[in-house]
């Protein structure tokens, strides 16, 4: 007869924690579309879709990440860089639960001309703003350029503005950034810059609010008072020092918006 071993027997082996989502599947933002707006004849994965009355539900879960190539539906929309690359942009929606996405295509470049793949930076009913960077390797630089995507309205297809660099602003970064839909298909970005300066004998923060409107196609610029509970310095990514910052450039819009000819808020 066998004689038991005294030695503990061995745990059976836990199963294996399931490896984390690529930080670019994981990024998904609520993005609210028109439903009449955006009719396209495909749906997410290229296969027709079928009739019906509203083609696309009131909001959608949308990939924060684009795809990079070249296939088109009714959504596309081009435009260009300021150095006159053509960019076209298309969004494959289907119905929550599931992950819409949007493609971004540039023709004559490859994926590996791109510097990461495009992103979405904020997206409002009928409006997406998003980012494409371009690698050049022999130069040793990276370009940024964002876009806002307008929906089809009223006035005909979709389309595509290049975002200009506010003037004076070496570079803006896109979580700076903040978009408002002003009515119809007008809309607004916002963006808060600031500089550390000398004020009779004490330094502090210098908060400049510039406002981009889609009727002038132009940035206007004005100082901005931040309220005193919002933190001087860059927020980190904590959520509540993020929410505190959106409110900053929330009000510094609203600031700039008293002195433009064209109200941010209509």
């Amino acid at each position: 007869r066998e004689r038991q071993s005294n030695s503990p027997r061995p745990c059976p082996s836990s199963p294996r924690r399931p490896r984390p989502l690529e930080r670019s599947m994981a990024w998904i933002t609520t993005a609210s579309f028109n439903p009449s707006s955006l009719t396209g004849p495909y749906i997410a994965g290229g296969a027709a879709a079928s009739p019906r009355s509203s083609a696309y539900p009131d909001w959608v879960l949308l990939r924060k990440t684009a795809r990079i190539w070249a296939f088109r539906n009714a959504t596309t929309a081009e435009g260009h860089t300021a150095e006159g690359r053509a960019v076209e942009v298309s969004f494959w929606l289907v119905d929550p639960p599931g992950v819409s996405y949007f493609s971004v295509h540039c023709p004559g470049l490859q994926e590996d001309d791109f510097s990461g793949e495009p992103q979405v930076v904020c997206a409002e009913a009928a409006f997406v703003l998003f980012r494409v960077r371009f690698s050049f390797p022999s130069e040793r630089r990276i370009s940024t350029h964002h876009f806002v995507y307008t929906a089809r309205g009223a006035a005909g297809a979709p389309s595509l503005q290049l975002l200009p660099e506010p003037p004076g602003v070496e570079a803006v970064k896109s979580h700076q950034l903040g978009l408002l839909p002003r009515g119809g298909e007008r809309y607004a970005v916002a963006f808060l810059d600031r500089n550390w300066t000398a004020r009779g004998d004490a330094w502090q923060w210098q908060f400049d609010a510039y406002v981009f409107s889609s009727e002038t196609c132009s940035w206007s610029k004005k100082e901005a008072t931040p309220h005193c509970c919002v933190p001087m310095r860059p927020p980190s990514r904590s959520r509540s020092e993020q929410a505190r910052w959106a409110g900053l450039i929330s009000h510094a819009a609203l600031l700039s918006s008293a002195t433009c000819s064209t109200s941010v808020l209509s």
